[in-house]
């Protein structure tokens, strides 16, 4: 009998430290905030989603541009139709100058250019710039 309770009670010290790790990890990601190389991988993947719509909640609240940044927007420029995209040559050592390539299952490519800065814990895009492949990003999209 002694040794039942000595189980259950060692499975039960388990099971919190366990649940105190898995706690601890989930509120030390939200601690962190999300970083220019989240900020960039989560806007691809808003353009990947069919719903677009929360697509602008990756830019600066007080950009110019913020309420014109709607799903149609997005549609005009990466036509959901040629998803999935995909990015390549991220370089994100300067947020002032984050670059990248996007490609889309239609053969399409455009290199990118997203000005960054920093609200609170996240990093928030307040520019992007964007032209064909391979001619350097500088059609504004969104300021």
């Amino acid at each position: 009998m002694r040794g039942c309770f000595m189980k259950r009670k060692t499975v039960l010290l388990i099971l919190l430290i366990l649940a105190v790790v898995w706690l601890s990890y989930l509120t030390g990601c939200m601690l962190l905030g999300v970083s220019v190389d989240d900020r960039v991988v989560q806007f691809v993947a808003g353009i990947n989603d069919s719903d677009r719509s929360g697509v602008y909640l990756n830019f600066h609240p007080d950009i110019l541009d913020y309420g014109g940044i709607v799903a149609s927007f997005w549609e005009t420029h990466f036509p959901y139709g040629n998803a999935p995209y995909t990015i390549s040559a991220l370089v994100t050592s300067d947020p002032l100058n984050v670059t990248f390539t996007i490609s889309d299952n239609a053969a399409g490519s455009w290199n990118v250019k997203f000005v960054m800065e920093q609200l609170g814990m996240d990093w928030m895009i307040t520019e992007m710039y964007m032209n064909v492949f391979p001619d350097a990003a500088t059609a504004l999209l969104v300021n």
